[in-house]
């Protein structure tokens, strides 16, 4: 039997609260389920998603919100992380991204408070390359 998208993510939330943000603004039978499954459902204008992602660590940063924990070890490059989200401020990319900065803001705010958490953003195989073009593009 075939499951879909919106089945196969709800399964792995397992009741967890869920936000989605979709890339591709449509209206179509896929979509609504989507939204519909969420908890909370923001359409994300496409090409923007490294936008989105890169404001989510910009506040958990500035707000002193990171934990890594054991991870630290396993992490490098930390120290530098928040200079480099700095520009990228929910006010910042929220008229680009077409999500509310206070959206955005309590977004990150509810991700870092979670006992456990994933985010996904769309892979493709060069992403540091995608991220670089996006993040220029959009802030021009």
């Amino acid at each position: 039997m075939k499951t879909t998208t919106t089945e196969r993510t709800g399964a792995l939330c397992n009741g967890r609260r869920t936000i989605r943000s979709i890339s591709t603004p449509r209206t179509n039978e896929a979509a609504t389920a989507t939204a519909k499954a969420s908890d909370e459902h923001h359409f994300i204008q496409p090409g923007t998603d490294a936008l989105f992602l890169f404001a989510l660590v910009q506040v958990i940063l500035a707000e002193g919100l990171a934990k890594p924990g054991r991870l630290v070890d396993l992490c490098t490059g930390l120290e530098g992380l928040e200079a480099m989200a700095a520009p990228y401020a929910p006010e910042a990319v929220a008229v680009k991204c077409g999500i509310p900065a206070e959206a955005i803001r309590r977004i990150a705010r509810e991700l870092a408070a979670a006992e456990s958490a994933a985010v996904y953003g769309r892979a493709i195989p060069n992403h540091q390359e995608l991220f670089r073009h996006q993040t220029k593009q959009a802030l021009q």
